[in-house]
């Protein structure tokens, strides 16, 4: 049996049948003195990670620019692509330390979702199409546009230049005579 760096954010997937050890499957490997086993092969994959910010588009250019702020306390949820999108986790921006940034975690393979929940007075910028794709997590108080990223079996991701960017309009009051 393998033991998988699990502190590490690894998780074995082969071999998938057989007996079984604290709960991880094993090889069992029966030999007579000059025999060799051969093809017992142990296959891990590390578990991914999606990262990036929010920040307050300025210019309405839908491009984080120098000097345009990271925006805190905005609330991001993450959807698998399965039947339909399933909600994985929803995190709110700066919970890691770092302004405007969110963090998810120890992702296994599939089609990821990340998706911004809209506060009032705020439009979103960026993503815009094409690079955005239309938001089908039926969550009336979100954006039209998420992100999507993609867990292959090459291992982990982490992207983190996939940022979201909102502008805030103001108003000008007007009196009339």
């Amino acid at each position: 049996c393998e033991e998988p760096r699990a502190e590490e954010g690894w998780i074995q997937m082969e071999p998938s049948i057989g007996p079984m050890l604290n709960g991880r499957y094993c090889y069992q490997v029966d030999l007579s003195s000059g025999q060799d086993a051969q093809n017992n092969n142990f296959g891990n994959f590390k578990l991914g990670i999606i990262q990036s910010r929010k920040y307050e588009d300025l210019n309405d250019d839908s491009t984080r620019d120098s000097g345009e702020p990271y925006l805190n306390d905005w609330t991001i949820r993450l959807y698998k692509q399965g039947e339909g999108w399933q909600l994985v986790d929803t995190k709110v921006t700066g919970h890691t330390g770092t302004l405007g940034q969110y963090r998810f975690e120890n992702l296994g393979l599939g089609t990821y979702y990340i998706c911004e929940v809209l506060q009032a007075g705020w439009t979103q910028t960026d993503p815009r199409a094409p690079e955005g794709f239309a938001n089908q997590s039926g969550a009336s108080d979100e954006a039209s546009r998420c992100r999507r990223f993609i867990m292959n079996q090459s291992g982990a991701e982490s992207i983190g230049q996939k940022h979201f960017g909102n502008i805030h309009y103001g108003s000008i009051p007007c009196r009339y005579p």
